[in-house]
């Protein structure tokens, strides 16, 4: 198993072809920044106000194996005493989707839901660097 923190951070090497006698070679180069395929997005107003608990990457398990998941992320996370949490991941740009969504469960926790109906709890968020640099969040725990 590995953290939400690894699998968001992979060392990683840069290098740039050239060709070199008529050989195509790779030549390191200066590493540039990934944080663009890291989800983030600002916090929302309503998640701050609530008293919803904020987790941090390192502190998240992943149990997913790249070869046989087609994912683009891990969903299946595991917290602390190896509670089962579904990863919803942030994308940048989605930022009112994705609030909506906060808004609505926050709502369902605060009213209850009527009647039979199943719906998600919201038990959490993933925080990460917001795409200013601030706090932000990655993604949600339900």
């Amino acid at each position: 198993m590995q953290t939400l923190q690894e699998y968001f951070n992979p060392v990683t090497s840069f290098f740039t072809l050239q060709v070199v006698n008529g050989k195509l070679d790779p030549l390191p180069t200066e590493p540039t920044s990934l944080d663009y395929l890291t989800p983030s997005m600002p916090l929302s107003p309503s998640l701050l106000a609530s008293d919803v608990p904020a987790f941090m990457p390192k502190d998240i398990l992943i149990d997913w194996d790249v070869e046989s998941d087609g994912a683009q992320f891990p969903a299946k996370v595991f917290g602390a005493d190896q509670v089962p949490y579904h990863f919803k991941a942030a994308h940048h740009g989605s930022s009112e989707a994705i609030t909506r969504e906060i808004e609505s469960l926050l709502r369902l926790e605060w009213e209850g839901p009527t009647g039979p109906t199943r719906v998600p709890r919201l038990c959490g968020y993933m925080q990460g660097d917001g795409d200013d640099g601030n706090v932000g969040m990655m993604g949600l725990l339900l």
